[in-house]
């Protein structure tokens, strides 16, 4: 099968010309790459990224992770993004993803965000999200561009009729690594009939928004803490990853309704898309500690 495509982000993933030749000798035919997060995160190697997806025989494609849950914010988000592909003369033609799985990412602010990037000449869009978002009405499915769904449940219909791209694995043979099958007709996703040039590093690089480099998900956790939700001592540590591991277990198999509150989901989004805070005891002191050097710092 050669209708396959990889979601790459180089925090935590190989962005080498010989990954991605193994993907490619797999069957992978296109690499989405991780540009931006929110106002306040750029991957370090998303150039190389690309460039070396290219190098591979891979389409390279880019995509942003949406934070904002209004169209201030995404409209905000859009044109940061935006920016980082302008600065570094990317492909108007490239094919870009809006990553859209975390609490109050709805139809309009998602449209928001990609009308900004409009602006600069960028045309190429679909939106990825899990299922458990798109059975919900957050997500209209006939105005969003391509909708790509992703459901690790073999057992689990996708939930829309228009899918047009299936992330079925985080364990793709073996690896580390999202794939997806490309379910247009076109093949849309595994095609490229302009390609793009290498990808020039930017003599000026846009920097992130200064005083925005909490994460939204520790932030609010840390608001509630100080509200007296958690509890204290080892009762506040535990309460807290218990709930986000309740999020990260429901989103996982497919039974997340926003059970929890935005908070806590946007570190399970973290745990689960972005690959922070580890795994088991480790995640748990982790997320601890953000949490309380955040209650800190606002308790001064």
């Amino acid at each position: 099968m050669s209708n396959l495509i990889i979601d790459t982000n180089t925090s935590y993933q190989p962005y080498d010309k010989n990954y991605y030749k193994k993907m490619y000798n797999l069957g992978v035919r296109s690499n989405f790459v991780k540009v931006t997060e929110g106002t306040y995160w750029i991957a370090a190697h998303w150039i190389d990224s690309l460039n070396n997806s290219q190098k591979a025989g891979l389409i390279p494609c880019v995509y942003h992770f949406l934070r904002g849950s209004n169209n201030g914010q995404t409209s905000l988000e859009g044109d940061f993004f935006a920016k980082q592909l302008n600065n570094a003369k990317v492909a108007k033609t490239i094919k870009i993803m809006v990553d859209a799985e975390t609490n109050g990412n709805n139809t309009n602010n998602i449209l928001a965000f990609i009308n900004q990037v409009k602006k600069y000449g960028y045309s190429n869009f679909t939106v990825y999200s899990g299922r458990y978002m798109w059975i919900t009405p957050a997500l209209d499915q006939t105005r969003l561009p391509r909708p790509w769904v992703a459901s690790f449940n073999p057992s689990l219909n996708l939930g829309i009729n228009n899918a047009q791209a299936y992330q079925y694995t985080n364990k793709f043979k073996g690896y580390n690594q999202d794939a997806s099958k490309d379910l247009t007709k076109n093949q849309w996703f595994t095609t490229d009939k302009t390609p793009q040039k290498p990808v020039k590093t930017p003599q000026k690089p846009v920097k992130p928004a200064q005083g925005v480099n909490i994460p939204q998900g520790i932030d609010g956790v840390a608001k509630d803490v100080i509200r007296g939700i958690y509890g204290n001592g080892s009762q506040r540590s535990n309460n807290i990853y218990n709930h986000v591991q309740n999020a990260i277990n429901l989103k996982a198999s497919g039974k997340w309704h926003s059970q929890e509150n935005h908070s806590i989901a946007l570190i399970a989004d973290d745990v689960l898309f972005n690959g922070k805070y580890g795994n088991g005891s480790m995640r748990k002191n982790n997320i601890y500690k953000q949490v309380q050097k955040r209650v800190n710092q606002l308790m001064k």
